[in-house]
């Protein structure tokens, strides 16, 4: 018996990976369980990220097989992370739906020897939630949350000049929900002592760190960042959250 996989990562998009062997799938799902960002099957790199839908497909015909058949018709769309992806409708055309034999149901990264997933997290997921669920006649969030995405997905693969430039970044765009123009605004503006204290370690701290990675020239010396230098994710977490409850 083979299998197909279907994943779908938010920040990346849906994909594939098809005609795999019962071995096979569970070298996958044992990433998956493990929050594991990255694997490696049949000498092709495959990243994972706060996966939202992981399905696992009997294949009871093979797929060039299948190609033949008047089944075949919108067999695949184009747009997913690897080019193209075989949706779940066209998947359980294949063969039944046995997710639930493999990983019943266990969260990506739950069983993670390691690192958690809450440590991997910048945003916290139940976070990106509440901002996804947002929705306003003058904003459109989209820009605000995949700058959050972004920001996780460089936060767990070690990329911190990049976390440093996305946290920036997003100072520099949510102004406008305070009826303000810039972050410091916000900062002299909005809330009470304990939210001004946090927006002020954002706007002192972030601004000038993320300041040092994008504008110093190369020098004869230089120590790279780390996870800690870039530890803002409190201080962005309460001023997430107080969008959430003002908009």
């Amino acid at each position: 018996m083979k299998y197909n996989l279907y994943i779908h990562i938010p920040l990346h998009g849906k994909f594939n990976i098809l005609s795999i062997t019962k071995e096979q799938v569970e070298f996958v799902v044992d990433a998956y369980k493990k929050g594991k960002s990255k694997f490696t099957l049949n000498g092709t790199k495959y990243d994972l990220h706060d996966v939202k839908d992981f399905q696992i497909y009997e294949m009871k015909m093979e797929l060039e097989v299948f190609k033949k058949t008047s089944l075949f018709g919108g067999f695949h769309k184009k747009g997913g992370y690897y080019g193209f992806y075989i949706p779940k409708e066209n998947l359980e055309r294949l063969g039944s739906n046995v997710t639930s034999n493999f990983i019943g149901n266990t969260e990506y990264g739950e069983e993670s020897n390691n690192e958690t997933t809450q440590n991997k997290e910048f945003v916290s997921n139940s976070r990106l939630d509440e901002l996804r669920a947002l929705s306003s006649s003058n904003f459109d969030f989209k820009k605000l949350i995949r700058l959050c995405e972004e920001l996780n997905d460089n936060f767990s693969r070690g990329n911190y000049f990049s976390v440093g430039a996305l946290g920036r970044a997003i100072l520099d765009h949510i102004p406008p929900l305070f009826n303000v123009s810039t972050f410091t605004q916000v900062v002299g503006n909005h809330g009470g002592k304990s939210f001004k204290k946090n927006m002020e370690n954002l706007e002192k701290s972030l601004r000038n760190i993320a300041d040092g990675y994008l504008h110093l020239p190369i020098r004869k010396k230089e120590v790279l960042p780390n996870s800690v230098q870039v530890n803002f994710s409190q201080d962005l977490d309460v001023l997430l959250a107080e969008i959430v409850r003002i908009s």
